[in-house]
């Protein structure tokens, strides 16, 4: 364990030199901005549109941070030849990657944090705190289950395909209601088992948005959360164990 977290460490430092966390965080910064503009704009539930804006952009935020440095962690390393010193030591590759992954999860929950408390500290009111945590645990959640296949998708294909395969997956796992709803209404049943087929192998993101909830000032069913607590932890789970098993097999020499 201790590895793990020297290489989550050094992951996290590498991150912070890169300014990725950085340029996430003003991208964050300046829409956050511009939803507290676009509230004001508003002649009613101003604090309804800022909390709905905010939250999209702290996704965005963490997503355009996750892709980019969960796509190219690996590429990164072999070009450094860094990986090669790290496992020429008593290192497993296993807890190479693990430690990667940990580190990578630090950076974007923090990201995710520090957004989520900023949106609810320009709301303004402390009622809306406890609530805000809802939504926040919920993109975090999903970050977990993006920044594992990022990994996954970069021990399979290039940094450039592995970046652009995380965001389908992402579209994807948010646009699955819509696609049963059309493939419902369409009533063909090869469409139909489609729509249930990708519902059953696509991670279910649309079930981690409890923005709703915050808006409406009601909690989401304690079973929800619970359900998509065990929902990421299981596919974030699948895809190291994935990632290792391929890792384990790459020639770095």
């Amino acid at each position: 364990m201790r590895k793990i977290l020297v290489i989550a460490r050094s992951t996290i430092l590498e991150m912070i030199r890169d300014r990725l966390f950085l340029v996430a965080f003003l991208l964050g910064f300046i829409l956050i901005a511009l939803s507290l503009v676009l509230g004001e704009l508003t002649l009613a539930e101003n604090q309804k549109i800022m909390a709905d804006i905010g939250f999209s952009t702290v996704e965005l935020a963490a997503l355009v941070f996750v892709v980019f440095s969960g796509s190219f962690l690996i590429a990164k390393e072999l070009e450094k030849q860094t990986i090669l010193i790290v496992l020429a030591r008593p290192v497993s590759r296993t807890q190479f990657l693990t430690g990667k992954f940990l580190g990578v999860i630090a950076v974007v929950t923090t990201l995710i944090v520090i957004l989520s408390l900023l949106v609810l500290l320009l709301i303004g009111e402390t009622k809306f705190f406890l609530p805000g945590l809802i939504p926040m645990w919920g993109l975090i959640l999903e970050m977990f289950i993006l920044t594992a296949f990022a990994i996954f998708w970069s021990n399979i294909i290039r940094p450039v395909l592995a970046l652009s395969a995380t965001i389908l997956v992402f579209l994807t796992g948010h646009w699955l209601p819509d696609l049963k709803f059309f493939a419902n209404r369409s009533g063909d049943p090869t469409f139909i088992a489609f729509g249930e087929i990708m519902s059953a192998v696509s991670p279910n993101f649309f079930r981690f948005n409890w923005k709703k909830y915050f808006i409406l000032e009601l909690p989401p069913p304690t079973a929800e959360i619970i359900w998509a607590t065990a929902h990421a932890a299981i596919w974030t789970l699948l895809l190291i164990c994935f990632a290792s098993a391929l890792f384990k097999k790459k020639d770095f020499v």
